[in-house]
């Protein structure tokens, strides 16, 4: 329980930081644009984990022998796209302040 706990803390802490990005990028706010990412970003935070879940649980004793290695070569290549990106030389983009 105590994960899953976690694991909800960690969802909604990333939907809320989207959230309020998406919401200074708005020229104009109202309540209804506003209800209307709320549901959005509640409804997928709610579903993806569900479909995780539902699959999972299919696929689970064809998996087992190996999806550690499946767990392994994903962390590598995540490793391994930041380390490229760290040493690749990017151009910042100017930010127009606003006034």
């Amino acid at each position: 329980m105590f994960e899953l706990l976690l694991t909800a803390v960690g969802l909604s802490m990333d939907a809320f930081a989207v959230a309020i990005c998406t919401g200074l990028s708005m020229q104009r706010s109202s309540f209804k644009k506003s209800l209307t990412v709320g549901l959005y970003f509640g409804i997928f935070q709610a579903v993806m984990p569900l479909i995780g879940y539902l699959l999972g649980s299919q696929f689970a004793d064809k998996i087992t022998a190996f999806d550690h290695w499946i767990a392994f070569a994903l962390l590598v290549i995540i490793g391994v796209k930041m380390i490229k990106e760290n040493f690749a030389k990017q151009k910042c983009k100017l930010v127009k302040k606003l006034p």
